[in-house]
């Protein structure tokens, strides 16, 4: 239930957000980190302005300067990608990263910090 409602609120941040002049992105690229008790959801969106072109990403759970988990993915014209890891613990801060290019131009980096409670 919780991973739905995620995807619903990036899905509408997609739709509402201004845009953007970046070449080869469209408005709306996001990062959301959130918590059900110590799994930490990781959700990413990444398209392209024509949905065309290669997408190549690496995304990045940290703990300080400590990757608790990554994974490589590509995809083309639009990247969406919702994970989960339980290597979080109560009262810590963590940061999502992800680390981009698009047909190998590389992209400004995306990040967001969320505290597990």
């Amino acid at each position: 239930m919780k991973k739905a409602f995620s995807l619903f609120l990036l899905f509408i941040f997609l739709l509402t957000s201004t845009a953007n002049a970046q070449m080869e992105r469209l408005a709306g690229d996001s990062i959301m980190l959130t918590f059900d008790g110590t799994t930490a959801c990781c959700d990413v969106m990444i398209a392209t302005t024509d949905l065309k072109g290669d997408i190549s990403a690496t995304i990045k759970l940290m703990d300080g300067s400590t990757c608790i988990n990554s994974w490589r993915k590509v995809a083309y014209g639009y990247l969406s990608f919702t994970d989960s890891t339980t290597s979080v613990k109560k009262g810590k801060s963590y940061t999502l990263t992800v680390t981009y290019s698009v047909n190998g131009v590389t992209q400004p980096s995306l990040s967001t910090s969320a505290t597990c409670k």
